[in-house]
């Protein structure tokens, strides 16, 4: 057949003639080849092999150099298949099984792979079950990654040095482990299902499945360093990212790192099912991020996705769910998506959750945010995790963080050095947090002498604390607490319109130019919060309590549009002359719009 000439732009000539369909299987009648490293060596780029599963293929590895597509589960030569019959490629754990790469670096190749069983390999290195270097783009699709093991990065696959990976379609990335068993190499052994570097990119849509991973340092499911990843898939079952480990280090279901952009987005219309939020459950980590660490990254956003029932085993101040180290981040809810989420009745409905995870047994939260990271947490339920002496949320040194329309409620808490449900503590740098319209209730203590929020500056550190909007229903002695300690200093800056026990006393804790208005030292009248309600009742003196402030061009204070499930704020529910906008995390309807909206 004849060869393939690089193209100018770098990308791969097309074939002097059609491309072809070649047929592999063991029907020497029906069949162009019995081996499919022959079809690969004969086909012409472009060319479509189509894979009989009437027998194993095992001439592994596989080595592509060429743009082609592999397409499996044909019942035989010439014959039809079935959407969901794969081929069955295996390494019987002699070698990685498929090693996509180009000798010339500047060649991009288009791969793709489907209906196909990736498994039992091995590498020394990289890769056990899939190896992609280069610039070139791989699209896999109804294809399982199974049972393969690297002594390097990526168990499953690896992907590197500019290569982009495509998951379309139901895609099993499932039981692969990334273990490199010399201790003194810290270098190896991440990314138990995918691992990704070099400036490569990951977009795996709906139908993607990661679980049951295992590596033994970062990223059990998914480890990226300077790699770009976009993930978009959740819901039942197994979709989504889970029960993935790692075993010795830190992000069980993801750990991202570096100059690259992490996407999870439950609202993409072209990846995933709107209605479905992105799935990251069950993921265990011995550091922290049992469900996601980001670290030194660029940006990271996290759109109608779900963090559920992840663990971090550490004692050290390790998150469950989420840490985030020097990086951008936003966690927020899409309220144009259909996605809708309630876990009891009257509950909230968004798809942006933190729930059930399980914290260590040392002063570990459930999301950290520290050393020069800017969060936003949007539209966001944080409850029913346990803990034993963290907070829930925990922001530290040199870090920002806005809160909005949010819900923390329901958190067990057991120990007694960190009780608080949000903590701020620097040491050095400034800090700054605004917690505005959101509502912190109904936790579960053993000791509750912590307040709702702390605040503690030692050294040169500095905190600025911005509150507004806020509900609070606790059983807890104080609403704040400010700590000073050496030439540390920690400043309210603002204390408005806010419900809950205590809140008097922030005017005292106040500084002296602060906006401080509207503080009621009252129940807030909460639905039925042991059911998980939140919701005010009518009557709430968190019912129409706040307006806009404006100083003239200047909007001092501003409530957000809408609430925490996407309903419009700022309808007057009570007399004509009350304000408009209620606080905490939901807006009242009133009972006619409650009942259409969610019932």
């Amino acid at each position: 057949m004849m060869q393939a000439v690089p193209a100018d732009d770098g990308r791969e000539s097309p074939p002097r003639q059609s491309p072809s369909m070649l047929w592999v299987g063991n029907d020497s009648t029906a069949c162009d080849h019995a081996s499919l490293a022959q079809a690969i060596s004969a086909a012409d780029p472009g060319d479509t092999i189509r894979v009989a599963r009437d027998q194993d293929y095992r001439n592994t590895p596989y080595e592509i150099d060429k743009s082609l597509t592999v397409s499996g589960g044909w019942d035989g030569c010439g014959q039809g298949r079935d959407p969901g019959n794969r081929s069955d490629l295996s390494a019987t754990f002699n070698s990685r099984v498929i090693e996509i790469s180009h000798p010339n670096s500047t060649v991009s190749l288009d791969v793709e792979l489907e209906n196909l069983n990736v498994a039992a390999g091995v590498s020394l290195t990289d890769g056990g079950g899939i190896i992609i270097s280069g610039p070139h783009e791989v699209t896999l699709r109804e294809t399982l990654i199974g049972a393969n093991r690297a002594e390097g990065n990526g168990g499953g696959i690896a992907v590197h040095d500019g290569a982009l990976l495509r998951l379309e379609g139901s895609n099993d990335i499932a039981l692969n482990r990334a273990d490199n068993d010399e201790e003194d190499d810290d270098a190896a052994g991440s990314g138990g299902g995918i691992a990704c570097w070099g400036g490569a990119a990951v977009r795996a849509g709906q139908g993607a499945m990661i679980r049951n991973n295992t590596a033994r340092l970062d990223g059990g499911g998914i480890f990226a360093e300077d790699c770009d990843v976009e993930f978009a898939s959740g819901g039942s079952g197994n979709l989504g990212i889970r029960n993935n480990e790692a075993e010795e280090g830190r992000g069980g279901g993801i750990y991202f790192e570096g100059n690259g952009e992490l996407v999870l987005d439950g609202a993409d219309e072209q990846l995933s099912d709107p209605s479905h939020p992105v799935t990251i459950a069950g993921n265990t980590s011995a550091g922290g991020g049992g469900g996601i660490n980001i670290r030194n990254a660029s940006s990271a956003e996290l759109v109608n996705t779900v963090l559920e029932g992840n663990e971090s085993t550490s004692s050290s101040g390790a998150p469950s769910a989420l840490s985030v180290f020097n990086a951008s981040i936003m966690m927020r809810s899409e309220p144009d998506a259909p996605c809708r989420l309630q876990l009891v009745p009257g509950g909230s409905s968004t798809c942006s959750k933190v729930i059930n995870n399980v914290a260590g047994v040392g002063s570990s939260p459930v999301v950290r945010f520290f050393s020069r990271t800017d969060a936003s947490v949007l539209g966001t339920e944080i409850s029913g995790n346990q803990l034993v002496n963290g907070p829930v949320v925990w922001l530290d040194n040199e870090s920002d963080l806005l809160m909005e329309n949010s819900l923390i409620v329901d958190n067990a808490l057991s120990g007694v050095a960190r009780g608080e449900v949000i903590y701020l503590s620097s040491f050095s740098q400034p800090t700054s947090a605004f917690i505005r319209w959101t509502t912190l209730a109904g936790h579960h203590a053993d000791h509750e002498q912590h307040p709702f929020i702390r605040a503690r500056s030692s050294a040169d550190g500095e905190i600025e604390l911005f509150l507004e909007g806020l509900v609070l229903d606790d059983s807890r002695p104080a609403t704040l607490a400010m700590e000073t300690l050496d030439a540390g200093e920690a400043k309210l800056r603002r204390a408005a319109c806010i419900v809950g026990p205590d809140t008097q006393f922030l005017e005292n804790q106040a500084e002296s130019d602060a906006l401080v208005i509207a503080l009621i030292d009252d129940e807030p009248m909460l639905e039925n919060p042991q059911q998980g309600n939140f919701r005010p009742q009518p009557g709430s003196p968190a019912v129409d309590l706040c307006d806009w402030i404006v100083d003239g061009p200047i909007a001092v204070l501003q409530p957000p549009g809408i609430d925490i499930d996407g309903m419009e704020r700022g309808i007057p529910n009570s007399e004509e002359t009350s304000t408009r906008y209620d606080v905490g995390a939901f807006e009242w309807l009133g009972p006619v719009i409650f009942r259409d909206r969610f019932e």
